[in-house]
């Protein structure tokens, strides 16, 4: 089960280009923030989505309205996301994974260039894609749509579609095959097209669903 939306719907979130760091540098860097928890909630004393919420009822939605309310609201979550990785990778200087014969002054802009990316653009952009998808699968099936509680966006859950959890990610997550998480929740992967707009694939979610709520999905 597939669908798509239009690049009207989440236009906010399309165009926003990765910065580009040394090859093996992102997986490195990823795999120390699973290990240290450097953007995590109990790292950082709140709840990127919390955050976003509350950001999208003061503002028109915005990626430039967002990077200054996140700036203000968070001064310091970029830095301490920074402090606790290099903390991290100190301990075992020189580091590998692309950063080798590198200043650790280099190392450390990367990385907090890297932090800010993951929890600015990046949580701007999944969010806005989640904001759009999840309630068009909800409407294509009849079911109601309701943002998850924090308690369940730690397991996971993005939101609930009728009486069924589901999560959301972009296809990269399936490609790399990349583990951050334990999910409770069957996964919705999403891609942005080269034409604008984006294309997602709900088969694992409509599988989950009891036979009575597999509609017809136009």
């Amino acid at each position: 089960m597939e669908g798509k939306i239009s690049q009207l719907m989440c236009r906010r979130c399309i165009g926003t280009e990765p910065p580009m760091f040394p090859s093996r540098f992102s997986p490195y860097v990823n795999t120390a923030n699973r290990s240290c928890r450097a953007t995590q909630p109990e790292k950082q004393g709140f709840y990127i989505t919390e955050s976003f919420k509350r950001f999208l009822k003061s503002t028109d939605g915005t990626l430039l309205e967002w990077e200054e309310w996140f700036e203000e609201h968070h001064p310091n979550s970029v830095q301490l996301g920074t402090d606790v990785l290099m903390n991290l990778l100190r301990k075992d200087w020189p580091p590998e994974g692309g950063v080798q014969g590198r200043s650790p002054k280099d190392v450390e802009n990367d990385v907090a260039l890297w932090v800010y990316d993951l929890m600015v653009t990046k949580t701007y952009e999944g969010l806005t894609i989640q904001c759009a998808v999840l309630p068009d699968i909800a409407k294509r099936l009849g079911l109601p749509f309701r943002e998850s509680s924090t308690a369940e966006e730690s397991r996971g859950i993005a939101g609930w579609i009728g009486k069924y959890p589901v999560s959301l990610k972009p296809d990269s997550f399936k490609e790399k095959r990349i583990v951050i998480e334990e999910f409770d929740a069957p996964i919705v992967f999403y891609h942005k097209r080269k034409c604008g707009g984006v294309a997602y694939d709900a088969t694992a979610f409509y599988e989950s669903l009891d036979e009575v709520d597999q509609v017809e999905y136009d």
